[in-house]
């Protein structure tokens, strides 16, 4: 609550508004700092740092307008703009801030204007163009190469480059400048992990939880590499911890599915799946595996229903419209099988399991040609694909 402020001159209540609404924006009191720029904009509302501090676009382009060079109403509407995920718009802002004013480096460590350069490298991160976001993170480094969050948020965009490598060393270079911070062990973790070093990334994961017992993500994590170690019941006790600290967290109740899964408890896993399609009703991989659990307790129907639901809002899903084709295969129905393997091979022409499986229906039906053709096909596509002893697979992912 704003309490009522006694002072004499214009000046003096012009100052006093405008620190008080600094004050509480600090505070993170947005409603309250409006109200107090409000008042200083009333007094005199000629005066740029008024408008720039109110908390709004409309009253960044405000002062703007009065002083077209006054770079930090720039940089705040470029943030305000970014919390509203305008990326272009908040870059087009940052851009205009970088021109009036390039070398500010000396002022930033001040209010913020040292997260320029990185601001723009989450608007273009966010924009999936992460060369340029690496760029922008190279222009902040070389300002100021201590900050963790900029090698932090570098190594993200090299990661979704799949540098892996390269994301590892920033986030190393994040690590060594603040050893507690725990996103960075986590992120680590993760190169670790897609360059298949494992047991690396569970120490990573681990360090992780130790600074930060509730971060829920790296909890997942460790059980997905802990998973790839084929220490399944550890993987699960770090789902469950996830799930504990974030009940709604789909991919953990997804991951500690897929573990039971792996253990063969296909009734423990339908209901992990379950857990996690309520919370995201359009998880195509849990509707897919929910149906790969069903298949494998020989309840054929109510697989094809989980494959249905992927298929009806991603139809382009293959590994759905296969394992439908293999449930119906059990059932019987071999012309509809044939038909989900056709649609299988014509989403994914390259993939071998379809051709295999339907030239095995076509032999059973006393169609050889068209079997012979179909293991051919796949013959062409790998090698060791076998003809005409063929041992059903089955895939999830």
């Amino acid at each position: 609550m704003i309490q009522p402020i006694y002072i004499n001159t214009k000046e003096q209540q012009y100052d006093t508004w405008n620190i008080q609404g600094q004050t509480l924006l600090d505070l993170n009191q947005y409603q309250e700092a409006i109200s107090c720029y409000d008042k200083a904009i009333s007094i005199n509302s000629k005066i740029e740092s008024a408008w720039n501090g109110k908390e709004a676009i409309g009253c960044y382009n405000e002062a703007i307008l009065i002083n077209a060079k006054f770079d930090q109403a720039l940089i705040n509407k470029g943030q305000a703009l970014y919390k509203l995920k305008q990326y272009h718009e908040a870059i087009q802002c940052y851009n205009e801030a970088i021109s009036i004013n390039p070398n500010q480096s000396s002022v930033w460590h001040k209010k913020g204007y040292k997260l320029l350069n990185v601001n723009i490298g989450l608007g273009l991160f966010n924009l999936k163009n992460y060369q340029e976001a690496v760029k922008c993170y190279n222009s902040a480094i070389a300002i100021n190469p201590n900050q963790s969050s900029v090698w932090n948020n570098k190594g993200l965009a090299l990661y979704n480059l799949k540098q892996y490598q390269d994301a590892i060393q920033c986030y190393n270079e994040a690590i060594a400048i603040n050893p507690n911070y725990s996103s960075a062990w986590n992120n680590k973790g993760l190169g670790l992990f897609n360059l298949k070093n494992y047991q690396e990334a569970v120490k990573c994961y681990n360090q992780s939880i130790a600074i930060n017992p509730q971060y829920d993500t790296a909890w997942n994590n460790l059980g997905s590499a802990l998973e790839k170690l084929k220490q399944y019941e550890e993987a699960i006790a770090s789902y469950d911890e996830a799930i504990y600290i974030n009940p709604d967290y789909s991919a953990a109740w997804y991951n500690k599915g897929l573990a039971l899964y792996n253990m063969k408890q296909y009734q423990d896993a339908i209901q992990c799946y379950n857990e996690a399609i309520a919370i995201n009703p359009q998880f195509g991989t849990a509707w897919n595996n929910k149906g790969s659990a069903l298949y494998y307790l020989n309840q054929y129907q109510e697989a094809i229903k989980c494959y249905n639901e992927v298929i009806s809002f991603n139809p382009n899903y293959f590994i759905a419209w296969y394992n439908k084709g293999n449930a119906l295969k059990n059932l019987k129905q071999y012309q509809e099988a044939i038909e989900c393997y056709d649609v299988t091979i014509s989403i994914n022409p390259k993939y071998v399991e379809a051709y295999e499986n339907k030239g095995l229906i076509l032999h059973s039906l006393q169609k050889f040609m068209d079997a012979l053709t179909n293991f051919e096909k796949a013959l062409q596509l790998k090698h060791n694909a076998l003809r005409f002893q063929f041992k059903g697979k089955f895939f999830y992912y």
